[in-house]
């Protein structure tokens, strides 16, 4: 098979596995972060590590609410535990609608059902709209939280293309359609607007 040429952030599959590795640069100017992985959102954080150990990367990362707005996206990993966890599912949403209402850009990273899945939560993406256990809080489906496609997650041989597409979505930056959206947020979901939060900035970087 003969070799192709790529551009940074593309990505090309070959028989399942990735010929090319994104490459993630500095955050867009008016930025200091890549990313924001709320400590409400189960697995999030640890997703980032697996991405850095698999795509080298200065990639900068925070899980303290108040440098949101510094980042390029915030993360929304989206797994079995996702919605179904009570307050924590309430103070998560708080901040998805404060992401949206501060133009941050949602990214969607969907964990799938499958081969070696089920220690990741692995779901379909129907359980966030029909399952009563699992369903997105409906302020955020209003809103359009879902109005673009999630980067599918998958285990096995398909992992590293997951990966893949993951560092593409961080090497392509900000879309350019992003922008503040007005979110009619429940009260019981806006006081935990008060909860307080430990900083955590971090820069991951493989060895």
């Amino acid at each position: 098979v003969g070799s192709r040429a790529a551009m940074p952030g593309t990505v090309y599959v070959q028989g399942e596995k990735t010929i090319v590795r994104p490459t993630v640069g500095e955050p867009a100017p008016g930025k200091t972060l890549h990313l924001y992985c709320s400590p409400h959102n189960a697995g999030a954080l640890e997703l980032s590590q697996e991405l850095v150990r698999t795509h080298p990367a200065p990639l900068r990362v925070t899980s303290d609410v108040g440098e949101m707005s510094a980042c390029e996206h915030m993360a929304l990993y989206l797994t079995g535990r996702t919605w179904t966890s009570a307050n924590t599912t309430m103070a998560l949403a708080h901040e998805v609608a404060l992401a949206m209402q501060r133009g941050v850009h949602i990214l969607l990273l969907h964990e799938m059902p499958g081969e070696e899945q089920a220690a990741r939560h692995g779901v379909e993406f129907g359980t966030f709209f029909a399952d009563p256990d699992g369903a997105t809080p409906g302020h955020l489906l209003k809103a359009g939280i879902y109005a673009q496609i999630a980067v599918p997650l998958k285990g096995v041989e398909y992992r590293k293309v997951s990966m893949a597409l993951f560092a593409t979505m961080l090497a392509d930056g900000i879309p350019d359609d992003v922008a503040p959206v007005t979110v009619d947020e429940p009260p019981e979901f806006a006081a935990f607007g008060q909860s307080a939060h430990d900083d955590d900035i971090e820069t991951l970087a493989c060895d």
